[in-house]
């Protein structure tokens, strides 16, 4: 479940991860979603439309349509009135609201009190987490488990702690890469880099991460924001905004394979040698082409993974999965 979307935000972003290993794995995820989630995007199952847009009014409708009759497991990242495990990846919002007003201006304060989004984010939180709504929860913080507790008395045995998990090889870049990214950036040899990751800069705290910097007696440090934001209200000297970066290519895998299946081809080798990196989306996207390709009979595989990307097919044991040849030529000689 989760409620509007961002091509750059980070539920999106796990949750098409989490369906792609579940896709891979044989299952079927579906997903409640309101108008804005692209069809494109979600290829490991059906959506499944919510009309209403606000945080009561889309868990309202939620709950008229029964989402248990069209799923095993009800799986959320928003607020809701009920479900079997809930991801708590936006933290808890009456701790934020309380850490906000220590730094807020009388007035703000007064204005944000009559905020009803904030009412009703409380009421939805406090029927999941105080209430029983959710049957566990999910932190992907030690602070965001032990605010959970303190607010709610959600017992403690009920909540499963799970980081975001990163695999630095992935993301690597060789040092011929780095030195270029450097120099675009403009960053000196002698220079450290700090990046600040993340769209919601306020909520964030990128004011205290640029007075932190000036406070610095190391001047060799370089702060990069990379994320949407208003800019003006952050700049600095020591800043260096590099806007909104998207990643996410599998809206253009889609079409290119969309154009290469109309025709039906008999054998279809997809050449994987200059893809350096692929996430579960892509993944999700490749499984769905062989099963289109292999319902009218035809032969799928893929050809040249290079060595950083075998680990991905195998940890998910997608390399018992496909077809997948050294090269484009001894594929072609096979299929």
């Amino acid at each position: 479940v989760r409620r509007g979307f961002s091509p750059s935000g980070g539920a999106e972003a796990y949750l098409r991860r989490v369906a792609g290993a579940l896709a891979a794995a044989g299952h079927e995820a579906t997903l409640f979603a309101t108008k804005d989630w692209p069809q494109e995007e979600w290829t490991s199952g059906r959506i499944i439309r919510i009309e209403e847009e606000g945080p009561i009014a889309f868990a309202d409708e939620l709950e008229r349509i029964d989402p248990r009759k069209n799923c095993d497991l009800l799986v959320s990242l928003e607020r809701v009135w009920r479900c079997d495990f809930f991801r708590a990846g936006d933290g808890v919002h009456r701790a934020w609201l309380e850490r906000k007003a220590q730094f807020e201006a009388r007035l703000t304060k007064i204005v944000r009190r009559f905020n009803p989004k904030h009412d009703a984010l409380l009421r939805l939180e406090k029927a999941l987490l105080g209430d029983g709504g959710a049957r566990r929860v999910i932190a992907n913080s030690a602070m965001v488990r032990d605010e959970i507790v303190r607010h709610y008395g959600f017992a403690d045995g009920a909540i499963d702690l799970i980081r975001n998990g990163v695999r630095v090889s992935d993301f690597g870049p060789a040092p011929r890469k780095r030195a270029a990214a450097r120099a675009q950036l403009r960053i000196g040899p002698d220079e450290i880099a700090v990046l600040f990751l993340g769209s919601g800069w306020e909520r964030k705290g990128l004011r205290f991460a640029i007075a932190a910097m000036a406070k610095l007696r190391d001047q060799q440090m370089r702060l990069l924001v990379a994320g949407r934001g208003n800019e003006r209200k952050y700049r600095s000297g020591g800043v260096t905004f590099l806007g909104e970066i998207d990643l996410h290519i599998s809206p253009r895998i889609t079409a290119t394979l969309n154009a290469a299946l109309k025709a039906k081809p008999r054998n279809l080798v997809i050449d994987m040698g200059n893809v350096s990196y692929i996430d579960s989306s892509g993944l999700a996207v490749l499984i769905e082409a062989m099963q289109r390709v292999e319902k009218y009979g035809g032969r799928f595989a893929l050809a040249g993974l290079q060595e950083n990307v075998k680990p991905i097919f195998e940890i998910a044991r997608l390399d018992q999965v496909f077809r997948i040849y050294p090269d484009v030529d001894s594929a072609l000689s096979r299929e």
